[in-house]
């Protein structure tokens, strides 16, 4: 997944990377509402492609909006199951190992090769 770092506003539809609480793995949801506070900032409603509900109250502090701090960025592009490799790499260490070596020998190649 790629994606454009820290805007100072996301519009709807939007698909964003934001952190939910500290500690947890940050979500990828799309922004279905948005709002400017009283002092300039602004905060977002988002909700999963996938589920029925928004995610009113799931943001840190059981906050029911998200804050725009919270937002590492906008999705700009998407590697369909890339996530299933990283999840297996985490479950069977060795293909972490032979993934780095793999990505070390193209690199090698790679820079042989060229004059």
């Amino acid at each position: 997944m790629l994606f454009e770092r820290y805007s100072s506003h996301y519009e709807i539809g939007d698909v964003i990377l934001f952190d939910v609480s500290v500690g947890q793995i940050p979500w990828i949801h799309r922004v279905i509402g948005s709002r400017e506070t009283p002092g300039g900032l602004y905060e977002y409603l988002t909700k999963g492609d996938n589920n029925l509900k928004t995610d009113y109250g799931a943001y840190a502090n059981q906050s029911r909006w998200l804050r725009g701090e919270s937002v590492y960025g906008r999705v700009v592009a998407v590697l369909p199951q890339i996530g299933q490799f990283a999840l297996l790499m985490d479950e069977i260490p060795f293909l972490r190992v032979l993934f780095i070596v793999l990505v070390a020998l193209l690199y090698l190649v790679s820079k042989n090769g060229v004059q």
